[in-house]
């Protein structure tokens, strides 16, 4: 895959890199474009011009002139004292994904690099090196510093990387794969860690997951309508045509073909003991409403993301003129707001995804008018089975957590470096919690897909070809339950179908 200047890339690229390993290059043009922004940066550095972050000192220490000969000592001594990272390392796809991201802001040709400090980003990422970095320390601005330069000092040869399924130090890890380290020259270990890849990474891969979850969420909405004999009607396209609202008109779409079989709902459907009601409850009822609402923020979310994902955030930024003479201006673009208010939007997204998913979990294990026994019990409910009961109280439990992570922390700026930074994004906490409430989808979309699945099995008649699938999947890893049983292993084992995409071929496609 071709990064940099003329190459723009997806969502779906970074996790193709992050995830699947696909290979990078940066191609010839790209190549030219940064080399012809180095000549000029460095003909401006022969010529004394004064220029932020080249021969300045940073933050605070801006107004601090630095001689020549102490412009790779700036360098260097920026990576290591800015790699103060706290807490836990972050999984390795989320690194593979800043170092693309990195690799390719800086590739477009406005950094002032050497087209070596890319080469090299690069071949870790073909070589399967990983740098170790902390998932704390950054408030995402002056960008990620903080885990950027962990990542930075793995180029210098310092630090550390996981490699082979070993975490060795930065130096051993680039002996193993034949590399050599970089020698920072002006400008460029700036240029490595001020952006905003860390928090950009993780929001580009959640929103990747978020989708497909989304999907997932949409057709266990449609088992859920199944197996309560719920009406097809709310989902009617006339309805939500003449509302106007695109993300409506998808999910309605996307939940009645789930329910039809040649244009006819299943035998099971037209069979159940509770086919005949007026009206279902408003989780069953409203899903298009309250689904479509969150598809459509993700695609207004993941279009800002993808916008990150090619963006120039460091700085200064050089500008070669028409005439050959250059600029470096200093601005703002590590400044990671945008992609804070996106991660923020996301997890609210999220958030609610998980609370419908649980109010529809509720109604299938107790409420009467699902035509259902209660918590799925099976032995005609004598008291000494609890069947689905504590599916029903780990659903409860997810969605307070959920809510609970709700609140934005694209609000929470403080001030750092000495009031120098006053205005901060916490765009990286942002991300994380984003991350964290696609987990907890996930975990309840397992729980709601282990009812469905059991709900089905119950009423023993057929369903439609898609839910079918979806059934017979989980059937090749979860028996159906006739009596009581642990169901960690259960949940776990359709955590896993959720996170490899195994339901990808019945749930992303048109049905």
């Amino acid at each position: 895959m071709s990064i940099g200047y003329g190459h723009p890339i997806t969502l779906r690229n970074v996790w193709e890199v992050a995830q699947e390993r696909r290979p990078v290059r940066l191609p010839v043009n790209a190549r030219e474009a940064v080399q012809k922004t180095r000549q000029a940066l460095e003909s401006a550095t022969t010529a004394g011009q004064v220029m932020y972050g080249v021969n300045t000192g940073f933050g605070k220490f801006a107004d601090c002139i630095v001689p020549p000969e102490g412009l790779k000592e700036l360098q260097l001594n920026l990576i290591r004292s800015h790699a103060a990272g706290v807490g836990e390392p972050v999984a390795p796809p989320y690194v593979r994904a800043m170092m693309l991201l990195r690799a390719n802001s800086i590739a477009q040709g406005y950094s002032g690099v050497r087209p070596e400090v890319i080469d090299l980003l690069v071949e870790l990422l073909n070589r399967g090196v990983t740098p170790y970095v902390s998932l704390q320390g950054s408030v995402g601005a002056s960008g990620d510093l903080v885990p950027l330069a962990q990542i930075a000092l793995v180029l210098i040869g310092e630090g550390h990387a996981y490699y082979d399924g070993q975490l060795l130090s930065g130096a051993e890890a680039l002996r193993r794969v034949g590399l050599e380290p970089l020698v920072l020259e002006a400008k460029e270990g700036l240029s490595l860690i001020n952006g905003t890849q860390f928090m950009t990474g993780i929001a580009a891969l959640t929103m990747v997951h978020a989708f497909h979850l989304m999907n997932a969420s949409e057709a266990a909405t449609a088992l859920m309508v199944e197996v309560t004999g719920g009406r097809i009607e709310p989902f009617d396209p006339r309805i939500h045509a003449i509302r106007g609202q695109s993300g409506q008109i998808e999910a309605a779409q996307r939940i009645r073909r789930f329910l039809l079989k040649d244009g006819q709902r299943s035998q099971l459907a037209q069979n159940h003991p509770r086919a005949g009601r007026v009206q279902d409850p408003y989780d069953l009822r409203c899903a298009p409403q309250v689904s479509g609402a969150i598809r459509q923020n993700l695609i207004r979310f993941a279009d800002d993301l993808g916008s990150e994902a090619n963006g120039v955030t460091d700085n200064p930024l050089v500008f070669v003129n028409s005439d050959g003479s250059v600029e470096v201006i200093s601005g703002g673009n590590f400044h990671g707001q945008p992609v804070a208010m996106a991660a923020d939007g996301m997890a609210l997204g999220l958030a609610r995804m998980v609370r419908l998913s649980h109010a529809q979990i509720a109604y299938i294990l107790t409420s009467p008018k699902s035509g259902l026994p209660t918590f799925l019990v099976t032995d005609g409910e004598s008291g000494t089975q609890s069947g689905f009961m504590m599916i029903d109280v780990a659903a409860a439990s997810l969605a307070a957590e959920a809510m609970a992570h709700s609140s934005p922390a694209s609000v929470l700026s403080l001030p750092t470096a000495g009031g120098q930074e006053d205005d901060v994004s916490m765009g990286p906490i942002a991300a994380r919690r984003a991350s964290y409430q696609a987990d907890l989808v996930q975990g309840m979309l397992a729980l709601q897909f282990l009812s469905g699945a059991q709900a089905l099995d119950y009423l023993e008649m057929a369903t439609t070809a898609p839910l079918a699938g979806i059934h017979h999947l989980i059937r090749e890893g979860v028996p159906y339950s006739t009596e009581d049983r642990s169901l960690t292993g259960d949940i776990a084992y359709v955590e896993a179908l959720l996170a490899t995409g195994a339901f990808s071929p019945f749930v992303d496609g048109p049905q």
